[in-house]
């Protein structure tokens, strides 16, 4: 006869309510749904009470349902939120073709600050800073301001070769730029872009003086479209100034389709 575990020290506990799986007719349509339902434990003296192996099996598909229904509210929660809509930004076409210098250019990813160093759409509103929360760019910003200045490089037929780093081209000078603002200003509802640009020898190290380029324009209102509208068109005025600064820096006498203001002998210093 088997001792039960809850015969102990001559003492009788009450007899527990039998378990319907202990049914012998039970268990023969199912015979390999609980096949250790009596199995001993490690203790041979006791054998774990058969009501609380019934109690532990359907108990376990009770806590994986209510597992199931909260990870199913925590990915509804999620798909809640509002999708963001990608906007990008455009090279300017319109800036003429330079021509008389054979120069390279290497053209580093500007540097800037973390709240801008992102592909969402800074609003700033006093000293508080906010994101746009149904819109982002198409690429980190200082990534995409530094392909879109190539390409304005590349529309005003490039000085010799323009390229990034990596891209194999023997510079003769670098560009460093420094993102300073780029974002909706809330309180004169304009967007502005400043960036300063330094001009670096790759033969001598020189660094010619830092000059700020800067561009406002009215938004329609803070909303994803307008904003990266405003954004864009205040880029391309940058960038249009960036690429005549640089070409009247690097020899060329004029841009064919442009004439090319006069800059300050301090604005940029010629490699040597």
């Amino acid at each position: 006869m088997v001792r039960f575990g809850w015969l102990a020290a001559g003492m009788r506990r009450a007899a527990p309510e039998p378990c319907p799986l202990s049914d012998p007719s039970v268990r023969s349509l199912c015979p390999n749904l609980l096949p250790n339902i009596y199995a001993r434990t490690r203790d041979t003296n006791s054998v774990m009470h058969p009501r609380s192996r019934c109690q532990g099996f359907f108990l376990r598909p009770m806590r994986a349902a209510a597992s199931c229904l909260l990870l199913g509210g925590l990915l509804a929660a999620c798909n809640s939120q509002p999708q963001r809509t990608t906007f990008d930004l455009t090279a300017p076409g319109d800036v003429g073709r330079a021509v008389g210098s054979r120069s390279q250019m290497v053209v580093n990813e500007p540097t800037t600050v973390q709240a801008i160093d992102s592909d969402r759409i800074l609003v700033s509103d006093g000293g508080a800073l906010s994101y746009l929360p149904d819109a982002q760019w198409a690429d980190r910003l200082p990534r995409l301001f530094q392909t879109r200045l190539i390409q304005t490089f590349e529309n005003a037929s490039r000085l010799g070769r323009v390229g990034r780093p990596g891209d194999r081209v023997v510079a003769d000078i670098a560009l460093n730029a420094d993102i300073r603002r780029f974002g909706i200003e809330a309180a004169t509802s304009q967007a502005v872009v400043e960036v300063t640009v330094r001009l670096v020898s790759d033969r001598t190290g020189r660094v010619g003086a830092a000059r700020a380029f800067s561009a406002r324009v009215p938004v329609a209102g803070i909303s994803g479209p307008a904003a990266a509208q405003a954004l864009d068109q205040a880029m391309s005025q940058v960038l249009r100034e960036i690429v005549t600064g640089v070409a009247a820096a690097m020899g060329c006498e004029a841009i064919q389709g442009m004439p090319v203001k006069p800059s300050p002998p301090t604005v940029f210093m010629r490699p040597r």
